[in-house]
């Protein structure tokens, strides 16, 4: 997958104006390459040290068969801070996305997408960047609040931040206690973000593109941290 050249900020007031241009240009609209997606790419990062990331991608068809999967480990440049962890988590997600032969029609992260503060989650940053519809699939939530939570499988509440929908909460699984909070990134929209999310899911609480993700990119984190390195190439 062909990367455009990105330029990291190195100060909070850098990275905050780099998040006001964005949020202006995000479309929270179906592009025509949603309704004939064929295959997601899920994507995860962990870190496995304070100064280093590892991203796994992994691509699923429509019937949810694995395309695809690769992994890319970077240093990173910029520490912790809320709000601002598309820009720590990029460098990794982007080295990782690059080694991908099979081209994305959409981009599901393990992460906020709309549902962020300043409106410009991780799903958004990056979909934005490289002009490919993307989704947010978060365990958590960052800001917005919800009437109740979903109780049946498949249910969907609004998630709202100061009277503006900003995602959905969804009740994937029974066996899960939380559900998941669906937002959509760019160049998809709402209804769209969660039915996608819906079809992509296989009995589990993720849907299955970022779980998958999740082992390989917590695998990965596990044996970096202790000194393992890892031979694969990402393939």
């Amino acid at each position: 997958m062909k990367i455009p050249g990105v330029q990291w900020p190195t100060t909070i007031g850098e990275a905050l104006s780099i998040q006001q241009k964005l949020r202006k240009m995000i479309i929270l609209e179906d592009s025509p390459q949603v309704a004939e997606a064929e295959l997601v790419t899920g994507v995860d990062v962990a870190f496995p040290s304070p100064g280093r990331g590892v991203c796994a991608a992994v691509t699923l068809d429509r019937e949810g068969m694995v395309v695809e999967q690769v992994h890319a480990a970077t240093t990173l440049k910029i520490p912790y801070i809320p709000g601002l962890l598309a820009f720590r988590e990029g460098p990794p997600v982007l080295a990782a996305l690059s080694k991908l032969r099979h081209e994305p029609d959409i981009l599901m992260f393990d992460g906020q997408g709309f549902a962020h503060p300043r409106r410009v989650g991780i799903a958004s940053h990056i979909g934005v960047l490289l002009g490919k519809p993307s989704i947010g699939v978060a365990k958590t939530v960052l800001c917005g609040k919800l009437e109740y939570k979903p109780k049946n499988l498949w249910e969907t509440v609004p998630l709202v931040d100061r009277d503006e929908l900003i995602g959905y909460a969804m009740r994937t699984s029974r066996k899960a206690k939380n559900p998941v909070y669906i937002s959509p990134g760019h160049l998809v929209g709402f209804e769209t973000s969660v039915a996608i999310v819906k079809n992509m899911c296989q009995g589990y609480k993720l849907p299955e593109p970022t779980r998958r993700a999740h082992i390989i990119a917590e695998t990965l984190k596990h044996k970096l941290k202790h000194g393992k390195e890892d031979k694969t190439k990402g393939k």
